[in-house]
């Protein structure tokens, strides 16, 4: 196994840099960059480091051990906290390339916690998701993959798998001994019973997905209502034209937003209308097609302009020009994007429906396809075994058997355990040089 090392932290310039090592060599390196004796296990010590090769000073900082197998990797580390000049970085990665170390790629570190058994790959993926979380519910969500919450609901599911099997498998090799009565259909109940758990778990996926993704919300409405005018004033910022001229909106416009600790995405679409523009007439196209993958819609009208007439009906409804002092409609909400009247209250209710549509307070899921994927194929699985478990014949119970043996390997792949080479690469790349 080779040595690898990389940096850590921040890319230079920085007030401190961490050099990480992993490898069988990793201790022995560092003997080479310092002549003096090398520090206890977990206590930093101040070292002056000097190249091997020329023997002259690349910097003073300190230097930590952490023995195999206590550590991240699995494997003896070395970490050097330096200053954080360009410089030092070359001199020090030059020196440790003399050395025989290479280079890590992507994700290596954490390749080699996965292969020496120090995280399941759930585990791996969390902490891929703890590094990109840009908002305090995706961090939550993350945490409960890297914590092992989410890898033990798996481990445990796929136990009770591997149970059911077993007993099937017990009932038709010992089908002539005296086995407990009742054993198929007993089996059939505890099969359901799990396929229920993975279908509320799917479930509650679905909403992970979204809260790891992005919550998208949709503005619709006639042209001239003032879903631009909202759309910067939802992002503070000038992102969308406004202008007196109706169909300026041909195309979707996308701000990100933090609301409640939720990432939303709040899509700006062309005005609803007939029109004999083929270019607007695409920019409607576009805005029916984000209403249908939207999460929340907002409609927005004005005095004088037709109510939008939507396929599926609107979370929020609001009447923009409230300070015309016009009519509202029944079921609308009034408010003036001129003068601000309503829009502070319009944006706490959107805030509490997102905290309250898509809160996962209690409920251990994960937004990862990967995973929804495998356990919908482990849930297919499951209801097909029940079904053959309940007609109650030989024949039924080796298909049976069968199914059960792919509902084991379905949750085995989300953990990592088998047949997981082809996905390796794709989660691995995603991380840090220094991860």
């Amino acid at each position: 196994m080779s040595t690898i090392f990389a940096l850590s932290s921040g890319l230079p310039p920085s007030g401190v840099a961490v050099i990480r090592l992993s490898g069988p060599g990793a201790f022995r390196a560092v003997a080479q960059l310092t002549k003096q004796p090398l520090p206890p296990a977990r206590t930093a010590a101040l070292r002056s480091f000097s190249s091997p090769q020329t023997s002259e000073l690349l910097d003073e900082g300190l230097l930590l051990l952490f023995p195999r197998p206590h550590s991240f990797t699995g494997e003896d580390i070395a970490e050097l906290q330096l200053h954080g000049s360009r410089a030092v970085m070359d001199a020090v990665s030059i020196a440790l390339m003399g050395l025989g170390l290479e280079p890590a790629q992507p994700g290596d570190f954490t390749r080699r916690a996965f292969r020496n058994q120090k995280m399941a790959l759930t585990q791996v993926e969390g902490l891929g998701d703890v590094l990109q979380a840009e908002t305090s519910a995706q961090l939550r969500l993350a945490h409960l993959q890297t914590g092992g919450q989410l890898a033990a609901h798996y481990t445990e599911w796929r136990k009770q798998v591997l149970s059911i099997q077993a007993q099937i498998e017990a009932e038709l090799d010992f089908s002539d001994e005296d086995l407990p009565p009742g054993l198929t259909q007993r089996l059939a109940q505890e099969v359901e019973a799990l396929s229920t758990a993975l279908k509320t778990h799917m479930a509650a996926n679905t909403r992970a997905e979204r809260v790891r993704g992005g919550i998208k919300v949709v503005l619709t409405g006639p042209p001239n209502a003032g879903k631009s005018t909202l759309l910067n004033a939802l992002a503070q910022r000038d992102v969308a034209i406004v202008s007196e001229e109706a169909g300026t909106t041909r195309d979707a416009l996308e701000v990100h937003l933090n609301l409640a600790g939720y990432a939303v995405t709040v899509v700006d679409t062309a005005g609803l209308r007939d029109t004999q523009s083929v270019v607007e007439q695409e920019g409607i196209a576009r805005a029916k097609a984000h209403m249908n993958d939207a999460d929340l819609i907002v409609a927005l009208s004005a005095p004088g302009l037709d109510l939008p007439d939507l396929e599926r009906p609107a979370d929020f409804q609001l009447m923009n020009k409230a300070d015309l002092g016009n009519d509202v409609p029944k079921g609308w909400t009034s408010l003036s994007l001129k003068t601000g009247q309503g829009l502070d209250a319009f944006i706490d209710a959107l805030t509490v429906d997102v905290a309250e549509a898509f809160d996962l307070g209690g409920v251990v899921a994960t937004g990862n396809l990967r995973h929804q994927a495998a356990v919908a194929q482990a849930h297919e699985a499951l209801l097909r075994a029940a079904d053959l478990l309940a007609q109650d014949r030989e024949e039924s119970l080796v298909l049976a058997a069968e199914e059960c043996r792919a509902a084991s390997a379905a949750l085995g792949r989300v953990l990592g355990t088998i047949d997981v080479e082809d996905v390796l690469g794709a989660i691995f790349s995603s991380f840090c040089i220094g991860k």
